[in-house]
């Protein structure tokens, strides 16, 4: 279940919590901002720029020069690296409903080495087809990654283990990969209608087999 957050939408510190889910406290900023007649927060990032992620790559300048100033940052030093993230995040309001763009870059020795993003805009709105994750289920220690994409199509996150990224962290620690797939409601502003979202997780061992995945669904109010 995805739980409640506080006014930070990404409490990457707390590796218990999901990292690009918002909170109730945000639905009801976004609320607010509908309310006060605020258009806009945060940068609005495009999500084409994604296809230029590259692990081992591309470094924290390079992200603000295509991204620009990132919404907030988080380092932390560990046994297994230094570990930098920027968290991008960019909501709007329509006429009765408000859309949310989120992306988090994880930077280990100042290389990419996690990304996640989603959206509910129209115009880019992150989906999967929930049916299809048996297939993935079914495929443990047999699909190969070539294979996962082909029935669930392209990951919209990615991380290399090791990796501090919210639950990534546990997950990295049997594992030498993580995909990440996820989609959320828009928030309807004019009616009490929960929110429904999805995530899927594949994780990939040494051998570059999926290793084992999990499906969260939850609902919440707006």
């Amino acid at each position: 279940m995805i739980s409640p957050r506080q006014a930070d939408y990404f409490h990457i510190n707390n590796p218990k919590m999901k990292i690009v889910k918002l909170s109730v406290g945000a639905i009801s900023i976004l609320s607010l901002m509908f309310l006060c007649s605020c258009a806009t927060v945060g940068t609005n990032f495009k999500s084409s720029s994604l296809d230029t992620l590259e692990f081992g790559k591309m470094t924290p300048p390079q992200a603000i020069k295509l991204f620009g100033k990132p919404y907030s940052t988080y380092s932390k030093t560990a046994t297994n690296g230094n570990f930098l993230t920027y968290k991008y995040y960019y909501a709007a309001t329509r006429p009765g409903a408000a859309f949310e763009r989120v992306l988090l870059l994880e930077f280990k020795e100042e290389q990419l080495n996690a990304y996640i993003w989603w959206s509910s805009f129209e115009m880019d709105k992150t989906k999967f087809d929930v049916d299809a994750v048996n297939k993935i289920k079914g495929g443990v220690g047999k699909l190969t990654k070539d294979d996962v994409v082909t029935i669930m199509g392209a990951p919209q996150g990615k991380a290399l283990c090791p990796s501090i990224v919210g639950n990534f962290k546990d997950l990295c620690e049997k594992n030498t990969e993580l995909w990440d797939w996820y989609m959320r409601d828009s928030i309807n502003l004019w009616t009490k209608k929960d929110v429904k979202s999805s995530e899927l997780i594949v994780s990939f061992g040494l051998d570059g087999k999926v290793s084992s995945v999990e499906l969260t669904q939850a609902s919440q109010p707006n």
